[in-house]
């Protein structure tokens, strides 16, 4: 047998061959002795270096993702807001619990409010102030009648308003009779009435007179 790939070891003094790296005889290293290496001995194989790399790769990996996991896992998710009710959501709660809306009646509808024309209270009979600022007494009233006074014989105006701003739609003459409809207006010193003209059905306002006269007359009953 020739020695040929063969390396002798410094440890036991054997042949052995030239990829052998530890002795068979007491497991030492071949390649070197007191950290000088053997002269032609191979150099080491690096597996063993790159496999504990490679353990010490998965390891870490293996810790980072099993904690990483178990941070998952123990995390609560946050608690739900729950909006709580103040005292003045409970009050108002039972003030509409304990208030129903009221039906409207059907048996006792509210009573219909006329506007009037004027403040000023009407008494019964006689002439009375129908406007505070006319220097003379109203000797009418809702629901009367009465006629253009024909002293002097001058037809009486009558206009869509209580008012000389009122367009003029038409004139009742002299002893012409007619009802008073509404009023009084108070416009320009004189009293006005809402008249519908016997006859003609003329309806508008036009003035009881002024303080020299009046020119509409009341008709007794």
């Amino acid at each position: 047998m020739t020695n040929e790939g063969m390396i002798r070891c410094p440890h036991c003094g054997k042949m052995h061959p030239h990829q052998t790296i530890y002795c068979p005889e007491n497991g030492m290293p071949i390649w070197q002795v007191d950290n000088e290496p053997v002269q032609g001995a191979a150099p080491p194989a690096r597996r063993s270096n790159i496999l504990i790399i490679i353990i010490a790769a998965v390891a870490v990996a293996v810790l980072f993702f099993g904690a990483l996991l178990a941070f998952l896992l123990l995390r609560k998710p946050p608690a739900a807001v729950v909006p709580t009710a103040t005292k003045e959501s409970i009050i108002l709660a039972t003030v509409f619990q304990s208030s129903p809306t009221p039906e409207p009646s059907l048996t006792n509808p509210p009573p219909t409010i006329t506007p009037t024309l004027t403040d000023t209270p009407e008494p019964e009979t006689g002439p009375w102030e129908a406007c505070p600022e006319v220097k003379y007494l109203s000797r009418l009233r809702v629901g009367d009648r009465a006629k253009v006074s024909e002293d002097p014989p001058l037809a009486n105006n009558v206009r869509t308003q209580a008012s000389l701003s009122g367009t003029r739609i038409g004139s009742i003459e002299p002893g012409k009779t007619m009802t008073i409809l509404d009023g009084p207006g108070c416009s320009g010193g004189w009293v006005w009435w809402k008249v519908r003209a016997d006859g003609s059905g003329l309806e508008g306002w036009t003035a009881e007179g002024d303080e020299d006269g009046y020119w509409l007359v009341p008709i007794e009953p």
